[in-house]
């Protein structure tokens, strides 16, 4: 899975930078040198409070204020002061003592990317088990005031941003990423860990961080020579991305009994045709047509996935088959889709005598580049049919069935019935029933 991260660590320099100082030798050092007696402090904001798309996305409705947000802070090394040097150097704690971070003086080189990389790596040794993940030195839940972590140690901190009703392992994920390396791009492998609301799902990157650290310059560069304080105190936001999330709906439809003659099964399948539709915030975000199809009396179901978390389901009966009469409810509203999740919508029909000949196909038309091609896709094909997906198109209304009496209740004989969709060259479906002994057009 490849992400493109939408929030960008508005601190980073501060974040980053902070351990990416060079010594400096005493005599240029500040009035107030470094004090690692001192203890600090660690405030982590949601989001920015200057930027109105960040804010909108932490209040808006299901969104980040309600994914149940904590972090968690590792302590990867320790701080000690260098002799005649204004700064300290890191000891990394036993676990982690394969970083390479025992002086500042290793990492003044380091740019964004290395700073990511050891971040990354940081992450994969804190993230490894259970008990690894288990063993933070403090945990705070992110309020839309920050979460605020008193009294720390000098030293280098992981902070893994996640959601706190999420177990181990289920918080963890990895993805693909573009980054470009000595004039060239390749794709590596990130871990980063989420946090869910019912609608979306948020995804952090691992951040480290100094304590203590300095302001940056005016070239927004962090250096022990800089002239200010050391400070005790700092406040960053975490780098995120907000996806959507999605769940599937079931129809399961029961055929009570099957149209017989003479005690026999008809041996052709007799075809059911729903319509659904899915709304969010008052627009309509998935439309499509699903059939179902027997050749015996039972249940039989169709799964439509893909269908975006909690917005609310309409299913309509719109096609009842050529012999059989709704049982029951023909629609089913008021259906919730939940996230990774499969909600039911059940309809029953029954037999009524009146042995109609008449099954389903549904039409599928496919954009060549040029023109759009007609491919009938009877029940035999329906499970090689592909899927639609929101934006991918979306299937036409629905035909109808030439009944022993001439009654036309779907399109003409001759009519072409287009696609629908979401632009010229998006494909399209419709549903349409035939009676026994005419050709398919």
């Amino acid at each position: 899975m490849k992400k493109k991260w939408i929030c960008l660590l508005t601190a980073l320099a501060l974040a980053v930078g902070a351990c990416a100082v060079k010594p400096v030798i005493s005599g240029a050092a500040p009035a107030e040198p470094i004090n690692l007696e001192t203890k600090n402090s660690l405030t982590i904001n949601p989001y920015d409070y200057n930027n109105a798309e960040a804010k909108d996305r932490w209040e808006k409705t299901d969104g980040m204020s309600s994914a149940h947000i904590q972090v968690d802070l590792y302590k990867i090394a320790g701080a000690v002061k260098e002799g005649g040097y204004d700064t300290y150097s890191l000891v990394p704690a036993s676990d982690y003592s394969s970083l390479p971070i025992s002086k500042y003086s290793d990492l003044q080189g380091m740019k964004a990317a290395d700073w990511d990389k050891l971040a990354q790596d940081a992450a994969k040794i804190a993230l490894g088990s259970e008990v690894a993940a288990s063993n933070y030195v403090a945990q705070q839940e992110l309020k839309g005031t920050g979460a605020v972590f008193s009294n720390l140690e000098p030293g280098l901190y992981l902070a893994v941003t996640r959601g706190s009703d999420l177990s181990f392992g289920k918080y963890i994920k990895t993805m693909e990423e573009e980054v470009a390396e000595d004039g060239t791009t390749k794709t590596v492998e990130k871990l980063y860990t989420i946090a869910n609301s019912a609608r979306y799902e948020y995804a952090f990157l691992p951040q480290l961080i100094a304590l203590p650290t300095k302001a940056a310059d005016a070239n927004g560069e962090i250096n022990t020579a800089n002239p200010g304080p050391w400070l005790y105190s700092m406040t960053t936001i975490p780098k995120v991305e907000e996806t959507d999330r999605y769940g599937s709906l079931r129809i399961v439809k029961t055929l009570s009994e099957y149209e017989t003659e003479a005690g026999i099964a008809k041996p052709e399948p007799t075809t059911f045709v729903f319509e659904i539709t899915a709304t969010l915030d008052g627009e309509t975000v998935f439309h499509t047509f699903e059939s179902i199809s027997f050749t015996a009396g039972g249940t039989e179901s169709v799964t439509i996935d893909h269908i975006p978390a909690t917005a609310d389901v309409t299913v309509t009966e719109v096609y009842t088959g050529s012999s059989y009469e709704i049982s029951g409810p023909a629609v089913r509203d008021g259906i919730t889709i939940t996230a990774d999740d499969v909600v039911d919508a059940p309809f029953t029909n029954v037999y009524n005598g009146d042995r109609k000949k008449g099954y389903g196909i549904k039409n599928q038309f496919d954009f060549n580049g040029d023109t759009w091609v007609h491919s009938p896709v009877t029940p035999d094909d329906e499970q090689d049919r592909p899927s639609l997906r929101p934006g991918t198109g979306t299937p036409t209304q629905p035909g109808g069935e030439e009944n022993p009496d001439g009654e036309q209740n779907g399109p003409s004989e001759g009519e072409q019935v287009p696609p629908v969709g979401q632009g010229t060259e998006t494909p399209g479906q419709n549903m349409t029933t035939q009676p026994e002994g005419q050709p398919i057009e």
